[in-house]
């Protein structure tokens, strides 16, 4: 008797679109498939197109609905019958939302800088005076560092301790003075 299985039990399609559903049938003696909707056989008309690929004792039937409406939403069957059997597959159709269109490009004008419409944010090269300087001192030369003037870059300048200062004091209490080992490269960017 004939054995059918379906691919795709549950499938969803938007309205006003065709759909095409399918079923696979195995059958010797040679079965006679069809398709069924709401107890009525499906003819091949404008709706309907129906095609059979048969291959020996094997076939792939093929429902296409065409323009989709409200009523064509539901239970759909496949039918294969032989001299041995009956067998039906089962698919049933349902509507989904139409997928919505992308979004269409559009310039967005803001009011809060009218005063300055006509001033554009230009980038320029940066020129060999421009670039920060980078001195690299070792712990070795520190001695020969003299506090400078201090300059307010809007960046913290780390100055080591030096040698008149014996050890930094917070809160009264004496905090160890770095080793040399921990004062091994310093890197001071001066602009």
């Amino acid at each position: 008797s004939p054995m059918i299985w379906v691919p795709n039990q549950l499938v969803g399609a938007p309205a006003g679109t065709d759909v095409t559903i399918d079923c696979h049938t195995e059958a010797y003696p040679r079965a006679i498939s069809y398709w069924v909707y709401d107890n009525v056989m499906l003819l091949p008309t404008k709706k309907y197109g129906t095609e059979t690929m048969e291959n020996s004792y094997r076939a792939h039937m093929k429902l296409t609905v065409r323009n989709l409406q409200v009523g064509d939403f539901g239970n759909y069957r496949c039918i294969s019958k032989n001299s041995l059997g009956e067998t039906e597959g089962s698919i049933r159709l349902y509507e989904i939302p139409m997928p919505s269109t992308p979004p269409r490009a559009t310039e967005m004008k803001s009011s809060s800088n009218k005063e300055n419409t006509g001033k554009r944010n230009v980038s320029r090269p940066i020129g060999q005076d421009d670039r920060p300087k980078v001195v690299m001192v070792s712990s070795s030369d520190k001695r020969d560092l003299q506090p400078g003037p201090v300059v307010d870059n809007g960046l913290s300048l780390y100055t080591p301790p030096g040698p008149q200062a014996s050890g930094i004091k917070k809160n009264n209490k004496n905090l160890a003075q770095p080793s040399k080992s921990h004062l091994h490269l310093f890197s001071l960017i001066i602009t």
